[in-house]
């Protein structure tokens, strides 16, 4: 795990390695979580202490793109 390499969803805040989550959309343009589409312009590197860990996402929230 490198500390400048993180991003998440931005709808349904999954966190992940940046360069990982773009070689995912490359193959598959949706989240691997909450599997809504997602373009790696979307995507942007966020420090790792602000990495939200939510304990459980809900459809809803994946939906919307709001934290429960």
């Amino acid at each position: 795990m490198v500390k400048d390499d993180w991003t998440q969803c931005p709808r349904c805040t999954f966190p992940g390695l940046y360069s990982q989550f773009v070689e995912h959309l490359g193959a598959d343009a949706t989240c691997p979580m909450c599997e809504q589409p997602v373009t790696p312009a979307e995507l942007h590197k966020v420090p790792e202490n602000e990495v939200i860990l939510d304990d459980e996402v809900t459809p809803d929230a994946a939906e919307t793109g709001a934290s429960p």
